[in-house]
């Protein structure tokens, strides 16, 4: 993930085309849509995801749209109160994660949230997580909040 990582954000900074070949080529070879409710230092997959989706949600890259995918069902995952919600939540309201790292858990999915809810207000989308349920910016930023104030 380390390299789809670095590609990512050579392409961001640079505009190389070289760098987002690498990436349509390796998304599948290098795994970009597993683990997708988590992020941290040996685990980058839901921030690739993340990153890559703004060039799709912006309207500039149809072709990374499995990126985006990714990014909507990593939202979902981290949602309270959701059916196929995969993190757990404290009964104050805290993702918990068990282990010895929580709050890097914590911070970094935070992080996540609000980046994916600054991509989502700027192009007007929501991310669909089934059952009637959409996530908004809105939400996001209100559920990042939360563990910054819990």
């Amino acid at each position: 993930d380390e390299l789809l990582w670095g590609a990512a954000w050579l392409h961001k900074a640079t505009r190389r085309r070289e760098y987002r070949e690498y990436i349509v080529r390796n998304e599948v070879i290098l795994k970009a849509g597993d683990t997708i409710n988590e992020f941290g230092w040996d685990n980058k997959h839901a921030g690739i995801n993340v990153l890559i989706s703004k060039e799709v949600l912006m309207g500039r890259a149809d072709d990374l749209k499995n990126f985006k995918d990714n990014a909507d069902d990593f939202i979902c995952s981290v949602l309270p109160g959701i059916a196929r919600s995969e993190v757990q939540y404290s009964p104050g309201g805290l993702i918990f994660k068990s282990g010895g790292s929580n709050m890097q858990h914590v911070t970094s999915l935070s992080f996540l949230l609000l980046a994916y809810s600054n991509y989502l207000s700027h192009s007007n989308h929501q991310v669909p997580c089934g059952d009637g349920i959409s996530a908004s910016s809105s939400l996001l930023k209100n559920l990042a909040k939360r563990q910054v104030i819990n």
